[in-house]
This record gives C-alpha cells, structure tokens and sequence, in this order.
C-alpha cells in the first residue's frame, strides 16, 4: 500500500516528515495518521488523498478517496540565527530580558515553591522493629501449634 502523502498535489504543497508514524487498532480497524505542515500561507486545502485496498466481494482492486479538507493557513516568519541567537554579525543584539509573573512558562522562585514530595510505600507508621510482634499460630504455613 502506498502513502497517501506521496501523491503529487499533497507533496507539492505540503512538507512530509520521512519518519511513517505505524497504524493503530481503533474499534476493530486500522487508523493511519501522518502529521503534514503547509510550506506557504498559500495553500487553501489538503487535497483528495486516495488509499487502495482489496474489495473481497468484488474480487479486484478499489481506490477511496477522501473529500478535499478546507485550510485556512497564516503567514510565518522564518527563524534567522539572529533571531534565534540574538545576534548580528557586528555582535550581540542588546534586548532586556522581560520575565513572566504568572501562568504556565513563569519562572517561580522563592521557598515559599518548595513542596514536600516524599513518598512512603506503606501508609501505616513506622513502628521500630524491637515493638513488632507478631503470631505465627495464625499463618496458615505455620504445622506447629503454641
């Protein structure tokens, strides 16, 4: 079976990694998903992709093909080293550093962030060995009678 992303139009207008994600069972069938990336704002669909399989009543060969997908893609800009590196070939470009007071990509600091993570694998309290006694008469490896 051939990857629907190798069809002509899905390939010219689209940038398709060459690692093939392996089909999952969903509900008695096989789901195959591959992750596509539009190369320019121009692109406006994903088009028809078609998937041959065996029909068994017909005895022969059939292709599906899906519904073109309607997109509607933004422009990008293109990382340079400058902007990923902040600098230019003079040098360094100067830019204060802004730091985020809340939400998920703050930075917190401080004792008052420190949380106690231990972990015990038994809920009951450690009780020091010399305290612990216990009655073999009850376990039912136990032939000896006390």
């Amino acid at each position: 079976m051939a990857c629907p992303g190798a069809s002509a139009g899905v390939a010219a207008g689209f940038k398709i990694p060459t690692e093939k994600a392996s089909p999952v069972l969903e509900d008695g069938a096989k789901v195959f998903t591959q992750t596509i990336r539009a190369n320019s704002d121009t692109v406006t669909q994903v088009p028809a992709l078609p998937l041959a399989y065996f029909d068994p009543q017909r005895g022969t060969y059939v292709v599906a093909r899906t519904e073109p997908i309607r997109l509607e893609v933004a422009p990008t800009k293109v990382l340079t080293n400058v902007d990923v590196q902040g600098t230019t070939a003079s040098g360094p470009v100067n830019r204060e550093v802004e730091a985020i007071r809340k939400g998920l990509s703050a930075n917190y600091y401080g004792p008052e962030v420190l949380e106690n993570q231990s972990f015990r694998s038994c809920p009951s309290p450690r009780i020091p060995l010399r305290h612990l006694v216990v009655d073999f008469r009850s376990w039912p490896w136990s032939s000896a009678r006390w």
